[in-house]
C-alpha cells in the first residue's frame, strides 16, 4: 500500500524530503493541533508580547503608594 502511494527513492531528494515532511507535519498539526483555535485565532490579532512589568501592574503600584 505505501508502495503504491509514496515513492521511496524520493527521500533521497532533499526537496521532495522537504517537501514531504512540510505536507506531513501540516496534515499532523490539523489532525492533533498543539494549541486550540481560538487561542490561534487570538494571536493573530494580539498586540506583540511584550516584557517587563506590564501597564496593569505599574497602575496596581502605583494606586498601592497612595
Amino acid at each position: 500500500m505505501i508502495r503504491e502511494r509514496i515513492d521511496i527513492a524520493d527521500f533521497r531528494d532533499p526537496e521532495k524530503l522537504e517537501d514531504f515532511l512540510k505536507r506531513f507535519t501540516t496534515m499532523w498539526e490539523l489532525e492533533n493541533p498543539t494549541s486550540s483555535q481560538q487561542t490561534s485565532i487570538a494571536a493573530l490579532f494580539s498586540q506583540p508580547a511584550e516584557f517587563g512589568i506590564s501597564t496593569d501592574m505599574l497602575f496596581t503600584i502605583a494606586q498601592l503608594k497612595r
